[in-house]
């Protein structure tokens, strides 16, 4: 081949005769490495499945392919560049088949690799690049980049560098794109927040205020530039350690309540824990300042109303209870069977309303803000076992199977006279609504912060419709009334008050038929 380091250019530009051989001198390191470790019977085999179009006939010589006849043809001219490297790419890709298939990846990479070394050596960028488009993928891969010409390598560089602009691009205008929504989102949250009727501080996980909101910074009298001592202000203005509620009980609890009465002034403050949106972020804290002054005065006005009627509505019942017990008694004369029968409805009647009277007094007291609560640490299965011991009578009337499972539970801090009116009206309820031979379940266990009780019965269950009201004020389930028509409703609105009072929470699971579930839930520290 006429000097090769001198040759520039295309593939076209060597000429068939060099790119001929370019290749022919090149395989016969291969041919003869196959001869010697396989024989001349294996190199024959491979030139009969050989596909070759313009470069045979080819025999076989000592030394590897005799291409006699193809070099004469290629003098002529007979042939072109593109036609010929076909044909040998197919020659050196099934030799390196043969060499890999029966001595392993390893051999035949290192063999063809030694023989790419030699061109890359001895020639320039045109024939090497010619050369190794006939190698195997392994060595393409690894050298394409080292024999890119400088032009080449300036047009990839420009053309990725042309990619990557576009890719800025695009980025760019998606996050020029998320910012304008997430800007918009943040205006949409500021006049939401900015135009609420509570008063809003946002607290960082480090106890720094982040946002007050108009309305608080109304009530605490600060402006815009005080917002780095709003929790301070706070604090003072309302005479309360935050730090003590959001470092403290709000590790066990995700929301505190309580309320501060200020210059005739009633307000509802809460303390929350938000917990963070994405992975990464801190936990931050919301401080709730709501004036519920209007409501607190409607509400002592029912309260004062409710009580003076249900102490007005007491003596006089007490006086009818005492009058009709002397003439069911025969005090006041003799009675005849059908006058002694219509005098104990009526004595029976005035027994519900003095219960009812009793109910409401209950609950207005107890529900009332200025209700005390002496909590101690007491066992909550103490009061149930009492409990059930004045229940017995109705228990064995009705055949019901008691079971107690008390758990390793500690002593929780309760209000123990409040607290037995709780598992009382849950107790009764239990008794009242089971049929003949069913069974109740008492338990008790330990979950995190809290102890939950539960009272499991086989009764008459809570039609699904009627679930959502079974706390509220006077309400009784229809099929309830329908098995005893006595009754007040204020059983169950009386037990939540009273465990929320507590810091607790109570819920139930019921199905209609089969029974219900109450769950009773107290913190074992005192909130």
């Amino acid at each position: 081949m006429s000097d090769p380091e001198k040759v520039t250019g295309g593939l076209n530009s060597l000429g068939a005769k060099d790119i001929f051989l370019l290749f022919r001198d090149h395989l016969e390191p291969i041919t003869s490495y196959v001869i010697k470790t396989f024989g001349h019977d294996r190199l024959e085999k491979i030139l009969a499945a050989s596909d070759l179009k313009v470069i045979g006939p080819v025999t076989i010589s000592n030394q590897g392919f005799d291409f006699t006849d193809s070099t004469f043809k290629v003098n002529f001219g007979e042939i072109s560049a593109d036609l010929i490297k076909s044909d040998f790419g197919g020659l050196y890709s099934a030799l390196y088949t043969e060499i890999k298939t029966h001595l392993g990846p390893k051999v035949a990479l290192e063999l063809f690799y030694g023989v790419f070394i030699q061109v890359k050596d001895k020639y320039d960028y045109v024939p090497v690049s010619a050369f190794l488009d006939i190698m195997p993928e392994e060595i393409k891969s690894r050298e394409r980049l080292s024999i890119l010409s400088r032009k080449e390598l300036e047009d990839q560089v420009f053309e990725r560098t042309k990619e990557l602009e576009e890719e800025k691009s695009k980025v760019e205008r998606k996050v020029e794109e998320r910012t304008r929504e997430l800007q918009a989102e943040k205006n949409k949250l500021e006049t939401v927040t900015e135009n609420m009727l509570e008063g809003v501080i946002l607290i960082d996980s480090f106890l720094r205020p982040i946002f007050v909101n108009k309305d608080g910074r109304r009530i605490m009298g600060i402006s815009d530039s005080m917002i780095d001592k709003a929790v301070e202000i706070f604090d003072r203005y309302f005479t309360i350690n935050s730090s003590k509620y959001l470092s403290g009980e709000l590790s066990v609890s995700r929301s505190i309540s309580l309320e501060k009465e200020i210059d005739n002034l009633i307000y509802e403050i809460s303390f929350r824990r938000v917990s963070p949106v994405r992975d990464g972020e801190n936990e931050c804290y919301l401080i709730w300042i709501k004036n519920i002054t209007q409501f607190k005065l409607l509400e002592r006005a029912k309260s004062e109303f409710v009580s003076v009627a249900a102490h007005q509505l007491r003596t006089p019942l007490s006086g009818i209870k005492w009058t009709l017990a002397m003439f069911i008694k025969g005090d006041l004369g003799l009675l005849t069977p059908d006058q002694k029968a219509f005098i104990m409805k009526t004595y029976e009647s005035n027994e519900r309303m003095i219960i009812l009277v009793n109910d409401l007094l209950n609950v207005e007291h107890i529900s009332s803000q200025g209700a005390e609560y002496s909590l101690q640490p007491t066992d909550g299965f103490d009061l149930i076992e009492n409990i059930l011991v004045d229940l017995s009578s109705d228990i064995k009337n009705k055949n019901i199977t008691i079971k107690l499972d008390r758990g390793s539970v500690p002593a929780v801090p309760m209000d123990a006279e409040k607290m037995r009116l709780v598992f009382q009206n849950l107790l009764e309820n239990a008794v009242k609504y089971t049929m003949k031979g069913g069974s109740i379940i008492v338990s008790a266990k330990k979950e995190d912060h809290f102890v939950t009780v539960c009272v499991a019965d086989t009764g008459i269950g809570i039609p699904v419709s009627q679930q959502p009201n079974i706390f509220k004020r006077f309400y009784r389930a229809s099929n309830a009334t329908r098995i005893h028509t006595d009754g007040s409703g204020l059983g169950l609105f009386l037990v939540r008050t009273i465990v929320e009072h507590h810091g607790g929470k109570v819920w139930f699971e019921s199905v209609e038929g089969q029974g219900t579930s109450f769950f009773v839930s107290l913190p074992l520290r005192a909130i």
